[in-house]
């Protein structure tokens, strides 16, 4: 289905709607009724928006999918009546980001955590908007500099703690927040406990339990290559050389990291521990 059909579909709906809303009072129909006939409405609406922004997630047609739907309380006046525009604003925000349009993607979410305060997955997705933006504007490709960017820092660690502290046995969120320190703040011994943290999690989890959640063993693997770095970088190239091994093992088949990557990484923790054969044959 077309964008326009789309919208052509969505506005018999919101009529709908308004016919609803128009009906008098009389002794059939009462305030009390027309309630939650609206709400009915207005959750079947949401039911409609959120298969359309799949589909345009499905084919990554961002600009689509913004330009049905935002800004939301002119397009879809019925579920902000309702407080049921959240899950809509958080999906525009994923297309926002994708077309790095982060400032824009940055206010749905936070209308969003204001609706739903306490959901996992919108805290986790603000404080990616916000660490992606950072990495954006450290590769120029955005304008962030100054307070702005103070601001931006401030507001990923806020909701990468609120996202670990409504998940704590996660692995992404400890990561991604290490990788802020490390790359972003050049903070590198703030990193290393958020490396350790997020594989300290991975290895805690069940079969059941890792199997569930395989998207996050990724970023197990980037933790582990990452603190192996960190603690080669804080002298300590034994623990290194243990961490940097494991990484190899456990990427072996998957290759999250490229093998270029995780050799230099391995003949650079033996150089430093003075096995220099070691390390000049350290390679694939």
């Amino acid at each position: 289905m077309t964008a326009d059909a789309k919208q052509v579909r969505n506005m018999n709906v919101v009529a709908t709607q308004g016919t609803d809303i128009s009906l008098r009072e009389d002794e059939f129909l009462s305030a009390n009724n027309i309630v939650p006939v609206r709400r009915d409405a207005a959750k079947r609406a949401l039911k409609y928006c959120l298969s359309d922004l799949e589909e345009f997630t499905r084919d990554k047609k961002w600009k689509d999918a913004i330009a049905l739907f935002h800004p939301v309380a002119e397009k879809l006046p019925e579920l902000v009546e309702h407080s049921l525009d959240g899950e809509v604003r958080a999906k525009l925000a994923f297309a926002m980001g994708q077309i790095k349009r982060f400032d824009e993607a940055i206010k749905e979410l936070t209308v969003s955590i204001r609706i739903d305060p306490e959901n996992f997955y919108l805290h986790s997705s603000l404080a990616y908007t916000a660490y992606n933006s950072l990495y954006a504007g450290a590769n120029k490709e955005i304008f962030l500099r100054g307070r702005i960017r103070v601001e931006r820092i401030e507001l990923a660690h806020k909701h990468f703690k609120k996202a670990q502290e409504l998940r704590q046995d996660g692995v992404t969120n400890f990561y991604r927040q290490g990788m802020l320190f490390k790359q972003i703040e050049d903070k590198p011994e703030k990193a290393l406990p958020l490396f350790e943290k997020a594989v300290f999690n991975w290895d805690g989890l069940t079969k059941e339990q890792k199997e569930y959640r395989h998207q996050e063993r990724k970023n197990f693997v980037k933790s582990l290559y990452q603190l192996a770095g960190s603690l080669l970088k804080q002298g300590h190239p034994g623990q290194a050389l243990e961490v940097i091994e494991r990484c190899l093992s456990e990427d072996e088949y998957s290759n999250h990291i490229s093998l270029l990557f995780k050799y230099f990484a391995l003949g650079k923790v033996q150089y430093h521990k003075n096995v220099y054969e070691a390390a000049r044959d350290a390679r694939p």
